[in-house]
C-alpha cells in the first residue's frame, strides 16, 4: 500500500492536480493542515472546502487532520540547524506540521509505503508503479529526483529538485518524517521521477508564500513588489535574484495524463 503524506496551507489547484493525477496509482492521501503558518500567523482552515467541493469523488481515499500548532512549544523545541528568534520558530513550526504525519498515520501497517513531500512535489506515477512492484523493504528509503518549475511550467530549471522520499512506515516508526526530509540529498534516489512546482499562482499568492513559508529572510518588500514579481513571472527571473539556470520548454515536455489535468487550469501553470 502506498500512502501519500504531505503538509497543505493553501495551494487548492495542486492538491486537486496531485490527487486526481495519483489517485489511481496511491490508496490513501494523508494531508496535515495547521492553524497557522510556518511564521506564525493564524490562519483558517482551507482544506475543507476542497475535500467536499473539487476533491468529494476522492473523499474515500483523504485522510485530512487538523493540526493546532502550540508555538511555545515550538520555541522551545530543538532545532541543529536554526537557533532563536521567530527565524528558528518558522523552521520548528514546519518540523512539527510535517513530524504530525506519524501521529496521524497509526492505522496503517509496517510494511506500508509512505511518501513523505511537501504538496508541490508531485511523485512521478511509473516510479510509484515501479515502487510497488518491488521488493521495496530492501532498497528503502529512496528520494525522488524532480523536474524543478518556479512561477510557472514555462521554464525548467536545470539543476533537478530532490523533494519526495519514499520510505517505509516501519523506518518512520523508528525515526521522524522530518529526519527523512533532511537526509534526501543524501540517500538512494531515482531520477526523472516527478515535478516540482514551487510559487505557483500569481503575484497575489507568491506574496502571500513568501509571507508565510519558513525563509523568513526573503520576506522583503523589494522581492514582493508587484511589478517585480509580475516580471520574474513573465521572463523567468528567479525571485530572489539567484543565479538559476533555465531553458524554456514546451508543454510536450509533461506526459499526457499530467498535462491533461494542466490544461484544466491552464493559466495556473503556463500562464
Amino acid at each position: 500500500m502506498i500512502v501519500d503524506a504531505f503538509t497543505f496551507l493553501n495551494e487548492k489547484e495542486l492538491v486537486e492536480l496531485r490527487v486526481k493525477y495519483l489517485s489511481n496509482v496511491v490508496d490513501y492521501f494523508l494531508i496535515v493542515e495547521a492553524d497557522v503558518t510556518h511564521t506564525g500567523k493564524q490562519k483558517k482552515w482551507n482544506f475543507p472546502e476542497i475535500l467536499n467541493g473539487s476533491l468529494k469523488e476522492f473523499s474515500h481515499k483523504i485522510q485530512y487532520h487538523q493540526m493546532k500548532v502550540d508555538l511555545k512549544k515550538a520555541e522551545k523545541e530543538k532545532n541543529p540547524n536554526y537557533k532563536g528568534g521567530t527565524w528558528g520558530r518558522s523552521w520548528k513550526v514546519e518540523s512539527m506540521q510535517r513530524n504530525f504525519i506519524k501521529e496521524a498515520y497509526k492505522k496503517f501497517s509496517p510494511t506500508d509505503i509512505i511518501l513523505i513531500s511537501d504538496l508541490d512535489e508531485i511523485p512521478s506515477k511509473k516510479k510509484l508503479i515501479f515502487i510497488k512492484s518491488c521488493d521495496f523493504k530492501v532498497v528503502a528509503p529512496v528520494a525522488l529526483e524532480q523536474a524543478s518549475f518556479h512561477l510557472n511550467c514555462n521554464f525548467l530549471e536545470l539543476e533537478r529538485w530532490i523533494g519526495t522520499v519514499a520510505v517505509t512506515k516501519e523506518l518512520v516508526d523508528r525515526y521522524e518524517p522530518q529526519i527523512f526530509r533532511d537526509l534526501r540529498t543524501r540517500i538512494s534516489r531515482f531520477t526523472d521521477a516527478g515535478w516540482s512546482f514551487s510559487s505557483f499562482g500569481g503575484v497575489k499568492r507568491v506574496k502571500e508564500k513568501i509571507e508565510s513559508f519558513c525563509h523568513e529572510e526573503y520576506n522583503k518588500e523589494k522581492f514582493k513588489n508587484e511589478t517585480h514579481l509580475k516580471t520574474c513571472i513573465e521572463k523567468g527571473n528567479d525571485i530572489f535574484g539567484r543565479q538559476v539556470k533555465k531553458r524554456k520548454i514546451e508543454k510536450n515536455f509533461f506526459p499526457e495524463d499530467l498535462l491533461k489535468l494542466m490544461e484544466e487550469n491552464s493559466t495556473f501553470y503556463f500562464g
